[in-house]
């Protein structure tokens, strides 16, 4: 009987050992260059795909680019609209013409013809702005669409902030192209 109980119980228990082996060693093969092996989806690594930016300190009266890539180019502004009192404002340009956007923003707001020319379009419905500290990362009111003319596509999340962190305004967002 003991034997018996032995038997089966190690088998099953060997078994799932050497399966937990062989999947070790296939991500430590995978991973060729020393380094930890990435498992799952990892954005920040992605070369072509999504992008996690993290926070992006903007002093007041500033501009910075919170993403760029060949066809877009989202900024983030700091307006000083009174002494330490901030909006963080959010905008996508694009570099083509011919582009095509689209956003939550005025009513599901789309613009067949983005140009150049047409500057830097505001995307976000809700933007922190006051005295008080206030962050903002609402889902739908603060991302947008893009198409290249060329059929390349970007979409942008974007999260804004006033007074936190130490800093005036705060950015930080995923963009997956």
């Amino acid at each position: 009987m003991v034997q018996a109980f032995i038997g089966r119980s190690t088998w099953g228990f060997m078994a799932f050992l050497l399966a937990l082996c062989a999947l070790i060693a296939s991500l430590i093969a995978l991973s060729s260059d020393g380094t930890a092996p990435r498992i799952g989806i990892d954005p920040v690594a992605a070369s072509n795909g999504a992008k996690t930016v993290d926070r992006i300190k903007v002093d007041a009266g500033e501009k910075q680019t919170i993403y760029s890539n060949d066809d877009f180019k989202v900024i983030g502004t700091c307006v000083e609209n009174a002494a330490d009192d901030f909006t963080a404002e959010v905008g996508v340009k694009t570099k083509k013409d011919g582009a095509i956007i689209f956003s939550t923003e005025d009513e599901n707001y789309t613009d067949f013809l983005f140009d150049k020319s047409d500057g830097q379009y505001r995307f976000t419905t809700y933007e922190a702005t006051g005295l008080d500290p206030y962050y903002n990362g609402l889902d739908y009111y603060q991302e947008f669409y893009a198409e290249s003319p060329g059929g390349k596509v970007l979409i942008g999340r974007v999260t804004n902030g006033v007074h936190v962190k130490g800093a005036d305004c705060v950015y930080s967002g995923l963009f997956n192209s």
